[in-house]
């Protein structure tokens, strides 16, 4: 509201009292008498503020010239309307009571007062009542104009266009409603909010089914009738329909401003579209608890920590890694349980991921548990930044790798007891080649020698080629058991059995033992390259030493398959031997092969069992499982 600018004020204005036209000197003498009416005369006559004076009856007793001006009407005609007349049939709001104790009381408010041509002003009131000397009650009321409505839009252009930019940056807007004359006001917003064009105003109170869901209808309701009895602001989440069926989550806030009576005449409020914020909120929760599913259920240890070392949360995968509760893992420095000998490399990789020189590293560990036993784990570590790139935390896998290291030990040492195996194949080899073979050469020699001096000396050959022959031959059957000793047959294209009963039967015909051989389930039941190459070198170990040692006369070979075992055993009735202390004697002097023989059924996860006693004879069963995933192999 805007005053009456000074320079608009008329040069003489006076009080004017109420009377007849030619008795206003009688009525300024009575007025002078009273004063309240003296007083109005001399403070508020020249007031650049309509001014009227009433009593508590609602009597205008004095009015000055501004009054006049604004109501267009005389003094007499002020007076002859009163209070009633003047401020309409709730002018008594304007007229606040006295009791014993309080001298003032004012109240303020709006009011449209009649003009003489018939029209209407809107103004703000300012009544105060007060006692004067002599006791009597009188109101001072002043009528201070509202802009005009050209005016009023003009002078608000510039700050509805600042709250219409900021509604729009809010995604809000806001309403006002006039419940004595059940008019609602909307802002922009929230016609964008509803999805509402302008040019169809705002709907009232009892549109409001259309245009929100049923449940939120009852809870807008219900707080709207709770601000309207109590006078408490409400705030309520509602969904608003749009015409094109989409729906939008809100949230609406609201509260009352009550008049001079205490009742409440005007409810305003506003409407803020949340459903982006909604959406996102969702989202971001769907995201967490996918994040929750897979760190409590992953298979795979799973930790956050500080970017000092210090555990902040781990899944139950990680505490049964290291065999500790959650509670006692918050807190811990992963130094506690990493073993010393690990942690200066781990410490470099960490330096050059806080430094940005690298994004992530994957380190294999040992781990320390709770119960003091060792375990391996294979650890991928990266760091979480905020948005600014600067580190927040650290995030780490650990998957126990403990069975593949002690697999690659068990190969590791496999491949050493190979290399041994092999070594004394070479040696075998060699023996042979030097005790037999090359013997057999040096005699082949000799032999030819003494042919040629028989030819020079004209003498006949007939003994020195029948000698030379019955060497070609020996020598011709030593190669031959080295070529046995080096191949096995069913890696040429036939089977185990085929290869071990030609074998046992070439072996026979050559050592004049008896031999039975029986072989149960290798029907169509083919086994891993590894297990017929190793069931082919043990038997042929075993009967080469047979031959060499047991003296035997009867040599029994059973093969089988029988519930993913593959069994080998072989029995003679030789000479037999002591097992233990051939197993205990060095190396150098360890006889019929022992050594090799349990290398060839570690290296595929079998098991060699001698029994033998002397006099008696000897046994050797072999026992290898057979995995479903390496029959072909």
């Amino acid at each position: 509201m805007k005053p009456t600018p000074r320079t608009q004020r008329p040069a003489a204005g006076r009080a004017a009292s109420p009377g007849r036209r030619g008795g206003a000197g009688k009525n300024r003498r009575r007025a002078s008498g009273e004063p309240a009416v003296a007083a109005f005369a001399v403070l508020d006559r020249a007031s650049p503020d309509a001014t009227l004076l009433a009593t508590t009856s609602g009597k205008i007793v004095a009015a000055n010239a501004a009054a006049l001006r604004l109501l267009g009407r005389s003094a007499a005609a002020i007076t002859r309307l009163g209070c009633a007349g003047v401020l309409g049939a709730r002018h008594a709001r304007f007229l606040p009571a006295l009791d014993g104790r309080r001298r003032t009381a004012t109240v303020h408010g709006l009011a449209e007062v009649a003009r003489a041509k018939g029209g209407k002003r809107l103004v703000g009131v300012s009544a105060t009542s007060f006692r004067d000397g002599t006791q009597a009650g009188y109101t001072r009321i002043v009528l201070r104009p509202t802009p005009a409505p050209a005016a009023r839009e003009s002078a608000t252009q510039p700050s509805r266009t600042v709250f219409e930019r900021l509604e729009r940056v809010a995604d809000a807007g806001s309403w006002e409603w006039h419940i004595r004359r059940d008019v609602v006001t909307w802002s922009a917003g929230l016609f964008r909010i509803f999805g509402r064009p302008p040019a169809l105003g705002a709907p009232s109170f009892a549109d409001l089914p259309g245009l929100l869901e049923p449940a939120s209808l009852r809870r807008l309701t219900h707080a709207v009738r709770r601000t309207r009895q109590e006078g408490k602001p409400y705030e309520v989440e509602l969904r608003v329909i749009r015409p094109d069926g989409s729906i939008r989550v809100c949230i609406a806030r609201g509260f009352a401003v009550a008049s001079a009576d205490g009742q409440v005449r005007h409810l305003y409020g506003s409407l803020q579209d949340v459903t982006q914020r909604r959406e996102t909120d969702a989202a971001l929760r769907r995201s967490e608890e996918r994040f929750r599913a897979i760190f409590e259920h992953a298979p795979l240890g799973v930790v956050l920590g500080d970017l000092q070392g210090r555990l902040l949360s781990t899944n139950p995968a990680f505490q049964r890694l290291l065999g500790y509760a959650e509670g006692e893992l918050v807190g811990m420095d992963f130094r506690r349980f990493s073993h010393e000998a690990d942690l200066p490399p781990e410490t470099a990789l960490i330096g050059e991921m806080l430094a940005g020189k690298r994004d992530h590293y994957e380190i294999e560990k040992r781990y320390v548990r709770k119960d003091g036993r060792l375990i391996w784990v294979r650890v991928s570590t990266a760091i979480i930044r905020n948005p600014d790139g600067e580190p927040v935390y650290g995030l780490a896998t650990a998957q126990d790798i403990t069975a593949r290291k002690q697999l690659e030990a068990e190969r590791a040492e496999a491949l050493a007891r190979l290399a041994v195996v092999e070594e004394e194949e070479r040696h075998r080899i060699a023996r042979e080649l030097h005790d037999q073979t090359a013997q057999r050469l040096v005699a082949l020699a000799l032999d030819l020698k003494t042919l040629e001096i028989n030819l020079a000396e004209g003498r006949a050959p007939d003994t020195a080629l029948k000698t030379l022959r019955q060497n070609v031959d020996a020598l011709q059957q030593q190669v031959r058991e080295l070529a046995w000793d080096l191949r096995t047959r069913e890696l040429e294209g036939g089977t185990l059995d085929s290869a071990l009963k030609e074998f046992a039967e070439e072996w026979s015909e050559r050592t004049r033992v008896r031999f039975d051989y029986v072989a149960r389930g290798l029907a169509g039941n083919s086994l891993p390259r590894a297990v017929k190459a190793t069931l082919f070198r043990i038997a042929q170990e075993a009967l080469l030493n047979i031959e060499r040692h047991a003296r035997a006369s009867q040599v029994s070979l059973l093969l089988e398959r029988d519930q993913g075992l593959a069994r080998l055993t072989i029995e003679d009735n030789g000479r037999g031997f002591a097992v233990e202390a051939a197993e205990q004697a060095p190396l150098a002097s360890r006889r019929l092969g022992l050594l090799g023989m349990r290398e060839r059924v570690g290296l595929v996860g079998g098991r060699l069992l001698i029994e033998s006693t002397p006099g008696v004879g000897t046994t050797l069963l072999v026992r290898i499982p057979i995995r479903e995933d390496a029959e072909s192999s």
